[in-house]
């Protein structure tokens, strides 16, 4: 037995045993890491005469909760990183040698069942209390023997799951492939699929399409998803050292007014018809979303009735009664054509300024209405 130490690892023990020959030799054994509980067993052998050999690295399945200390207990590399992380994680190695040299390392892992809590430091602001979670991972590494971190991978994911605050993102799935492991490296055109996110917009079906140019840095080529009854996307959002941009624009093709109207929970108000435009917003050092100029218009013909739950009796003629006669409007507005503008902080207050041409068919025998309505709600 031998004791094996490096400042990569904890100290592993090492045993083993192997044959030797004029022609050939072979050695097994094992690797112990006391503090962690790592076991992996391994194999290598070679030929004399030509040598040419081959080696083989396993290591058994551990559960990482199990561990005092966490991940950090098997490697301190892993600290600036990652506060804590559990799951089952597993991983093999091989590789090939001859009279030219090591070649590259070919390295399998998998974790599943993680949750996993980036380090502090590695957030920007906007990111505190970021976790991540994950049904499985799985990997598959090509590293180079005289630069490891220059390797090329493969990472896929299923079952994922994110969270900031009181925003998740579920059912992540998708495959990443890596030109370059440290810096992390990518070739355009990454794809992550996301079932369902609970945000100030609520969505499903969501698709990612990235490349990811260094540690905190990335370019979302396109990012879109279902919600509000219609698709919202973005397109050419960069991300740089951590800081997400000032600004952005979120486009909007057959959002559903009925469904906008139960997301802004105004009692008394039902629409129906579908949107389209474009919403300019500004993001927050805190995470905060502002949306300033929004601008969208009706495809087509529709309705938009609000029968106020507060309204008092009707009023003598005057500004009262020119009141009265808006909200009899409203009650029942079928509209021939509707534009919304919005501004506001998306989690506080919207203003919505609704302008809208149509005939309320019980008011005046459906003569023809030109209206502009203020709301104020949250989305």
């Amino acid at each position: 037995s031998k004791t094996l130490r490096h400042t990569a690892a904890a100290p592993f023990a090492l045993t083993a045993k192997g044959r030797w020959s004029p022609r050939k030799w072979d050695v097994e054994g094992t690797l112990r890491q006391a503090r962690s509980g790592l076991v992996a067993s391994f194999v290598a052998n070679e030929n004399t005469r030509t040598n040419a050999g081959n080696g083989r690295v396993d290591m058994v399945p551990l559960n990482l909760a199990g561990i005092d200390g966490g991940v950090h207990a098997i490697t301190p590399l892993l600290a600036p990183f990652i506060k804590s992380i559990t799951g089952t994680v597993q991983v093999s190695a091989i590789t090939e040698w001859d009279k030219t040299g090591l070649r590259p390392i070919q390295v399998t892992g998998s974790l599943r069942g993680a949750g996993i809590t980036p380090a502090p430091a590695l957030l920007p602001p906007a990111a505190k209390g970021f976790v991540a979670g994950l049904s499985s991972l799985a990997a598959e590494f090509s590293l180079p023997p005289d630069d490891p971190a220059a390797g090329t991978g493969i990472v896929a994911v299923t079952g994922g799951n994110l969270q900031l605050g009181p925003a998740q993102a579920t059912g992540i799935s998708g495959r990443v492939q890596l030109d370059h492991l440290w810096p992390p490296m990518t070739p355009q055109g990454q794809e992550v699929l996301i079932e369902r996110i609970i945000a100030a917009l609520p969505g499903a079906d969501g698709r990612l399409r990235f490349q990811i140019l260094g540690p905190s840095s990335i370019k979302v080529e396109r990012a879109e998803l279902a919600g509000i009854g219609g698709r919202i996307w973005a397109e050419d959002v960069a991300i740089r050292d951590g800081v997400p941009p000032e600004r952005m624009t979120l486009h909007v093709d057959g959002l559903g007014l009925g469904d906008l109207a139960a997301q802004m929970n105004i009692l008394g108000l039902k629409a129906e018809g579908k949107l389209s435009g474009r919403i300019p917003v500004e993001l927050g050092e805190g995470g905060e979303v502002a949306i300033r100029g929004g601008l969208l218009k009706a495809q087509s013909k529709g309705l938009l009735a609000f029968v106020s739950p507060t309204r008092a009796p009707a009023g003598p003629a005057g500004e009262a009664g020119r009141m009265d006669m808006v909200l009899d409007i409203l009650e029942d507005l079928r509209f021939d054509d509707m534009t919304l503008t919005l501004d506001g902080n998306a989690q506080k207050d919207v203003q919505i300024q609704v302008h809208v041409q149509g005939r309320n068919p019980k008011i005046q025998e459906g003569r023809l209405v030109d209206l502009t309505v203020n709301l104020t709600g949250n989305l």
